[in-house]
C-alpha cells in the first residue's frame, strides 16, 4: 500500500477510540498499542491510566526511562524498592488515586518502606489495598502524619503483617472519609484483638465491610467492632456463623456470604440466617460461592427461600468479576438476581 493509500485511509477519532478501549484489559491495549500509532496514543494513555509495576526489576525499568511522566490513577507496584526510588516513582506518576502495594514474588524478603506513604505526592489517594506486601520495621519515634485520605483500606494477609503505628495513622488521617474495609482475618487471637482496635475510630461511619477468614476464633475478635457499626450497610463474609450474622447492626441491607455449605460439619445457610435474625434488617442476601441449584439440595433451603419470599429479600447467585478485576485480575463476589418467590 502507497502512502498517499495509508494516508487516506479513514481514521477512527480519538474520543471514538479511547470509549471503545477505555472498558479494555491490560493485554488487549498491549495488543492495540502495536496497530498503529494513532491507536498507540490512545492506548498508551490508559496503560499509563492504570500502571502496574509488580516486580523491583520493572519498577527500575520504568524509572531508567528518559523524560518519564505519566498522569497514573491507579498504581500497582511491589516490594523492595528504596525509599528515594519510592519516592522518585510516586512523584513520577501524577494524580495516583488508588495503590496497590505487592509482595516480591522473586524475593520473598523484599520489604516496602512505610516512610514513602508521608510524601506529599500521594495527597490525593483514596484508595490502598495491601495485598500481602512485607513492610520494613518502624524507626522509634518517627511521625506518622499522612498526607491522604482514603475512602477504601484493603489489608491481606496476616494480622501481624502490617505495623500497627501505621494501620493506626491511616485509619486517623482517614477517619472523616474511611468509610469501607476489606480484611483478611488470619493470625493469633491475639494478634486478631490488636488489629481490630485499629478500626474502632471509623467504627460509627463504615458503610460496607469484607471480612475473609477461615476459622470463627480467628473472626471472634471483630463481634465487639461489629456491633459498633452503626452505620454499616454492606457485609461480605467467606465463612458466615451465627456469631458474626447475630452481632450485625439492624443497619444492614445486604449480606453476601462466600462459602459453599455442603459439609456435613457445617452449620446449613437456613440455620445460620433464620436463627440469627438477619433477614429482618437486610433487602438482599449474595450467595457469592454457591448456585441456586446447590443451594436447594441442601438441607433446609427450601424453606429459607420461602422465607425470603415472605418477606421480600432478594436472593442472588454467583460470581462476578470486581471492579479491580481488569486491573489486577482478582475476583470480587457478585451474582445474579433471583426475585423472590420465582
Amino acid at each position: 500500500m502507497s502512502t498517499m493509500q495509508a494516508a487516506e485511509r479513514p481514521q477512527l477519532p480519538p474520543e471514538l477510540l479511547l470509549d471503545i478501549l477505555i472498558t479494555s484489559s491490560r493485554p488487549t491495549l498491549l495488543a492495540a498499542s502495536l496497530v498503529c500509532r494513532g491507536w498507540r496514543t490512545v492506548a498508551q494513555v490508559l496503560l499509563e491510566n492504570h500502571m502496574s509495576l509488580p516486580t523491583k526489576q520493572v519498577a527500575r525499568a520504568y524509572l531508567a526511562c528518559p523524560g518519564r511522566r505519566s498522569k497514573t490513577r491507579s498504581l500497582t507496584v511491589g516490594a523492595g524498592l528504596s525509599i528515594d526510588e519510592y519516592l522518585d516513582l510516586f512523584d513520577t506518576c501524577e494524580g495516583i488515586e488508588e495503590l496497590v502495594l505487592l509482595p516480591d514474588r522473586t524475593h520473598q524478603r523484599a520489604k516496602f518502606d512505610l516512610r514513602a506513604f508521608k510524601t506529599l505526592a500521594l495527597k490525593g489517594l483514596r484508595s490502598l489495598h495491601l495485598a500481602g506486601a512485607a513492610f520494613e520495621d518502624l524507626a522509634p519515634g518517627v511521625g506518622w502524619n499522612l498526607p491522604f485520605s482514603l475512602h477504601y483500606l484493603a489489608c491481606k494477609g496476616t494480622y501481624s503483617a502490617l505495623p500497627r503505628p501505621i494501620l493506626a495513622a491511616i485509619v486517623a488521617s482517614s477517619r472523616a472519609t474511611l468509610h469501607t474495609l476489606d480484611l483478611d482475618c488470619y493470625g493469633s487471637h491475639t494478634s486478631a484483638r490488636a488489629f481490630a482496635s485499629c478500626f474502632g475510630p471509623i467504627a460509627s461511619t463504615l458503610h460496607s465491610l469484607e471480612l475473609h477468614g477461615s476459622a470463627e476464633r480467628q473472626v471472634a475478635p471483630f463481634l465487639p467492632f461489629l456491633s459498633s457499626c452503626t452505620d454499616l450497610v454492606l457485609f461480605t463474609c467467606w465463612e458466615a456463623n451465627l456469631a458474626v450474622l447475630s452481632a450485625l447492626p439492624p443497619s444492614i441491607e445486604q449480606v453476601s456470604i462466600g462459602k459453599n455449605y455442603i459439609f456435613h460439619s457445617d452449620e446449613p445457610y437456613e440455620q445460620l440466617l433464620l436463627e440469627s435474625g438477619i433477614l429482618s434488617t437486610v433487602k438482599r442476601v449474595r450467595f457469592t460461592g454457591i448456585s441456586q441449584a446447590t443451594l436447594r439440595a441442601q438441607f433446609g433451603a427450601e424453606d429459607l427461600l420461602q422465607e425470603c419470599a415472605r418477606l421480600g429479600v432478594e436472593v442472588d447467585f454467583g460470581v462476578q468479576p470486581s471492579r479491580l478485576a481488569g486491573s489486577y485480575g482478582w475476583p470480587k463476589f457478585g451474582g445474579a438476581k433471583m426475585i423472590p418467590g420465582h
